[in-house]
């Protein structure tokens, strides 16, 4: 109990109702730009517009603004390389409002892709793997845990996933 809360605070959408959040010993608000600069987050629902894939990745982003190199370092992360080279214009090919021409676990690794291409300092993930092939979350978990200077937090009730990180 309480996962969801833990997360609504840890991004700083709400304020502790008791109590304080101490980081480093230090008492912290993290409901504020600066703290929610570091975060990447990937809900259990994830959002796709009507635009290309690379700009459902590089979410927000002018086109001249984003880097393709990114893009594709975020797509081997989430292991999408084989997915996009099926697709008929590569990171630029569109995908439909709510991502109705993809699967369940395309749309999860593309949040995740999303979340990773702001460079977060703490990438937290709610039930990230729900819609994913073992093959799949077993890789991309992994290779999340694999990244350099990045703290992970993981909501997940399954137990598989559970060996892999402290708490």
């Amino acid at each position: 109990k309480g996962k969801s809360t833990f997360l609504d605070l840890a991004i700083g959408l709400v304020e502790p109702s008791s109590g304080s959040i101490y980081i480093d010993n230090k008492k912290q608000s993290l409901n504020n730009s600066k703290w929610q600069e570091k975060i990447g987050f990937v809900s259990q629902n994830v959002f796709i517009t009507n635009e290309t894939l690379k700009k459902n990745i590089a979410f927000g982003y002018e086109d001249e603004e984003i880097d393709n190199q990114k893009i594709n370092e975020c797509l081997k992360i989430c292991n999408l390389i084989d997915f996009v080279k099926n697709l008929e214009n590569g990171i630029n090919t569109k995908l439909s409002d709510l991502g109705t021409n993809i699967s369940g676990g395309q749309k999860q690794r593309i949040g995740i892709a999303r979340a990773l291409y702001v460079s977060p300092k703490i990438l937290i993930l709610d039930e990230p793997t729900n819609n994913l092939d073992e093959n799949n979350e077993s890789l991309i978990i992994q290779n999340l845990i694999n990244l350099k200077d990045i703290t992970l937090i993981v909501k997940t009730n399954k137990n598989n996933l559970k060996e892999h990180f402290d708490k």
